[in-house]
């Protein structure tokens, strides 16, 4: 028997609590759990389905966010970046909760290689006030 739908919604607008996130984590867990009942290919059709949609969906926002003004443009992106900060945020707690208490710790997020790279390219050579002093490797 399928479950019954659940009303789920939290108002980023007015500013979301951890507690919100750790209700709404509970029904997304339960989703999870749904489609942990597919087979493989079920999830592979799935992510097959939603993936060309995603892109298409982000290109033309994209688009459209190019032909706003400059300050209604970032006022879009302002809003959509901290929508889906929400949303990561909602699945990493979800996740979370699944792990064991000790391995919680180990998570470490990898820096991206292009953090790395500006990064290095930031690097400043130390101030010497001799001319042909040699610079530190």
């Amino acid at each position: 028997m399928p479950r019954k739908k659940l009303i789920r919604r939290f108002e980023p607008r007015y500013t979301v609590s951890q507690e919100m996130v750790d209700r709404e984590a509970k029904y997304v867990h339960l989703e999870h759990a749904d489609y942990l009942l597919g087979s493989m290919h079920d999830l592979q059709e799935q992510l097959e389905k939603w993936r060309p949609l995603w892109h298409q969906v982000n290109a033309e926002v994209e688009a459209l966010i190019e032909r706003q003004g400059e300050r209604e443009a970032l006022a879009y992106r302002c809003m959509m970046i901290r929508d889906l900060y929400h949303i990561l945020e909602l699945y990493r707690t979800c996740m979370m909760k699944g792990l064991p208490q000790d391995s919680i710790d180990v998570v470490v997020p990898v820096k991206p290689a292009r953090q790395e790279r500006i990064e290095e390219e930031n690097k400043v050579v130390p101030f010497s006030e001799w001319l042909f002093q040699s610079c530190p490797r």
